[in-house]
């Protein structure tokens, strides 16, 4: 089985070349992953590596956690590099943000503090509490910022909300864009219900 046990108290449960380095770390099956910090744990799956305190990759495959008290649920690819980050599954999607979740999806970012992205693709979620779910290439860059699908949407405003569409910036504070192509808004409190290149100053 070519399994190596290093950590105090360490365990390697089955799989094949598996390795427990941290103290109290476990590796339950699975090949080629490793459980390198202190009570972290690898669950099946292959070429995993485990580097965060705590942390915990349940499955998938070339999954990277370096950070205390993450978790990924599977897929391949993650990198988790903040404080209690998360990734449900998917391909190829990372995670800045202490507390922040990708929920699936590929090639999504959650860089925020608390952010989330579910579901699409390409789509990121920087601004603290800000949520991107579905669509691709969306942008939630206000703090408290919300992408509900779409294509190429950005918003950049305190709590703005865009509601799909395509090419769709909303810049305002409060402000909000349910749908439409090529509509902008640089102004607060400000509404567009749908359309096209609509412009709000």
């Amino acid at each position: 089985s070519y399994n190596r046990v290093y950590g105090a108290y360490a365990t390697v449960g089955g799989g094949y070349t598996n390795s427990a380095y941290g103290s109290y770390a476990v590796v339950a099956g699975g090949d080629s992953n490793v459980a390198y910090a202190p009570w972290s744990t690898s669950v099946g799956g292959d070429d995993n590596y485990v580097a965060g305190y705590a942390a915990v990759v349940v499955g998938g495959q070339y999954n990277f956690l370096y950070s205390s008290y993450s978790a990924v649920g599977g897929g391949q690819y993650h990198y988790l590099y903040s404080y209690a980050a998360s990734v449900g599954g998917g391909y190829k999607n990372r995670v800045y943000g202490n507390y922040a979740t990708v929920g699936g999806g590929s090639a999504n970012t959650a860089e925020g503090q608390y952010a989330v992205t579910v579901g699409g693709s390409s789509s990121v979620a920087e601004g603290a509490y800000s949520t991107s779910v579905g669509g691709d290439d969306n942008y939630a860059g206000g703090d408290v910022a919300v992408v509900v699908g779409g294509e190429d949407n950005y918003a950049g405003g305190y709590a703005a909300v865009i509601g799909g569409g395509q090419y769709v910036g909303v810049y305002g504070s409060w402000s909000s864009a349910m749908g439409g192509r090529n509509n902008y808004m640089y102004y607060p409190y400000a509404v567009i219900g749908g359309g096209s290149y609509n412009y709000v100053y």
